[in-house]
């Protein structure tokens, strides 16, 4: 009896997280992209994970504008004040789990298309989140949670420019093989 007991328990439970409000609302949204039709896929992926982006006639600069005008990737993408304790405790918790597993680790803040930066760091957060964040991750780096720290939001850190980019947040590979290359060089002696 106390098995049936914990086995209705356990379903009830996984049937009660497919019933909560976030859930309904992503299905109602699935359930609205399926109706209206999905968009083509603008990128694929190989069997190896490195992923491609499909091609476009469309200027960079109106894909650009495209992303800016919308609620994702506007004004609101860094409207919040403050980075979220709650994500930042579970990443160091992260972190303390891949330095007693030996795992070395390399965070990179990804870069952005150069009129988008200008864009967030005028109209947005983004100046204050960044330094929030880079001030987190270097300190993990002095306890040595971190090997190495790259901040690549601005193409001119690794060399990049701004046609090096598929979008607002992608970089093409030509430019992510640069980021890489700074990424996996000799890491300092003890890190």
């Amino acid at each position: 009896k106390p098995y049936l007991e914990r086995a209705s328990r356990d379903l009830l439970e996984g049937a009660r997280r497919l019933l909560t409000l976030e859930q309904t609302r992503a299905s109602l949204r699935l359930l609205a992209a399926e109706r209206k039709g999905r968009p083509p896929s603008h990128y694929r992926f190989d069997a190896d994970g490195w992923g491609h982006f499909a091609e476009s006639s469309t200027p960079l600069e109106k894909i650009v504008d495209a992303y800016m005008a919308t609620k994702e990737w506007g004004p609101g993408l860094f409207g919040f004040r403050d980075l979220d304790d709650a994500q930042i405790s579970y990443f160091r918790q992260f972190l303390t789990l891949a330095r007693r597993l030996d795992v070395k680790v390399i965070v990179y803040v990804p870069p952005l298309y150069p009129r988008a930066v200008a864009f967030y760091e005028r109209e947005t957060n983004l100046p204050a989140l960044r330094t929030q964040l880079v001030e987190h991750l270097r300190a993990w780096q002095a306890e040595g949670l971190i090997a190495a720290v790259h901040d690549f939001t601005r193409v001119e850190s690794f060399g990049g420019a701004a046609a090096e980019f598929h979008d607002l947040a992608h970089p093409t590979a030509a430019a992510s093989r640069r980021m890489l290359d700074l990424m996996l060089q000799p890491l300092p002696a003890g890190s």
